[in-house]
Parts: C-alpha cells; sequence; structure tokens
C-alpha cells in the first residue's frame, strides 16, 4: 500500500532510483525500471522525471525507448489532467521518433477531452503536422475504437465524428496505407454498430 512506501525504503534508496530515472546514458531498461519505480515511489516525482525526460529526445539511440516506456507510463497510471497535459505537450512538440508518435496517439484516444480528440484529428488529417503513413494509420485505427465505445456507450455524437473521420481517411487521406486501413475500419465498425444498434444507418 501507498502509505507504507515509505517506511519499507530509505530516502536513499528513493534518490537512487530517481538518479538512475534522470540519467540518460544509463542503459534504457534500467532507466524504465527506475521510472516505473518512481511512479510506485513518488507519483508526483514520476511526472517532473518524465516532463524532464520527454522535454530532451536527443541523447543515446535507444532513448526512444525510454520515450516510448513513459508514454505507457502515463496511459497506465495517469488517466487524469497530469497524463493528459503531459500529452498535448507532448504530441505538439512531435517527437523525432513515428514509434514513439504512435504510441502517443494511442494514449491519447483514452482522454475524452475535445483537446485530445482535436490532436487526434490533426494526425489524422495534417500531414504537416504528421507526415508518417503509420503514424497516421494509428490514428485512424484509434478513431474507429473511439466509434465502436460511443456506439457500446449509447453516444451518438463522438460515434458520428468517428464515422466521419473514417470516412475522410478513406475518401481524402491521399496515402495508400492510410486509406486501406480505414477501410477495413470502416467496415468493422458497420458491423460493430450494426450488432449495437441494429441499424444500418452508418453504411452510407
Amino acid at each position: 500500500p501507498g502509505e507504507q512506501v515509505f517506511r519499507l525504503i530509505e530516502l536513499g534508496t528513493s534518490r537512487r532510483v530517481a538518479r538512475y530515472a534522470l540519467d540518460p546514458h544509463e542503459h534504457c531498461w534500467i532507466q524504465i525500471s527506475a521510472l516505473r519505480l518512481l511512479v510506485d515511489l513518488s507519483p508526483e516525482d514520476a511526472v517532473d522525471a518524465f516532463r524532464h525526460r520527454l522535454s530532451d529526445p536527443e541523447g543515446p539511440p535507444d532513448n526512444l525507448f525510454v520515450r516510448k516506456a513513459i508514454v505507457e507510463m502515463v496511459r497506465e497510471s495517469y488517466p487524469d489532467e497530469r497524463g493528459h497535459e503531459l500529452l498535448l505537450q507532448l504530441a505538439e512538440r512531435v517527437d523525432p521518433s513515428e514509434y514513439v508518435r504512435m504510441h502517443v496517439v494511442q494514449a491519447l484516444a483514452t482522454f475524452e477531452t475535445d483537446e485530445s480528440r482535436d490532436v487526434l484529428r490533426r494526425f489524422l488529417q495534417d500531414t504537416e503536422f504528421e507526415a508518417c503513413p503509420q503514424v497516421r494509420a494509428q490514428a485512424v485505427i484509434e478513431w474507429s475504437t473511439i466509434g465502436r465505445n460511443a456506439y457500446v456507450a449509447g453516444d451518438s455524437e463522438p460515434a458520428a465524428l468517428a464515422a466521419a473521420m473514417l470516412a475522410w481517411a478513406v475518401t481524402s487521406a491521399g496515402e495508400p496505407n492510410v486509406q486501406r486501413v480505414a477501410a477495413e475500419e470502416c467496415v468493422a465498425l458497420c458491423e460493430h454498430s450494426r450488432q449495437i444498434t441494429e441499424s444500418r444507418d452508418i453504411d452510407a
């Protein structure tokens, strides 16, 4: 339990964990383990460590694995304003790795806010903001997930928005891989909506 953590771990140990979490030249898997442990030891200090590490995408080549792990930790452990703010900031900074950006798209899709949806739209539609087909295709997949969840919840507004995003991707994405993924997701969303609502209204 959280209230017992500091009875079991000495202050020097937590400082050592923080040092490993903040050292970009330490082995990447030690950094990741230290960051995960820091989340348990001190969630607020972990957020500060995340900000510090995400603010500097330079460093050893394997730094991208640390940034990707941080995005996953934010998604798992900070489903609140702290995580939301971190992800929005990271999206605006445009991580140099498309691998990390794909995980940012996945994590942002879990936040049901106007800001996160607007950034997801940009990842799909704004090629100056995001030119990588794989990242744009990931945005398509997340829009499809948003649509499926909306049908389950009976929420028509995000369902309609998701359908519109997929339809746009099929007709206007201008990238074969993105359009192919969008076509597959359109079929899946139509089948899903039919099972939930017994309606064909979305098919058009």
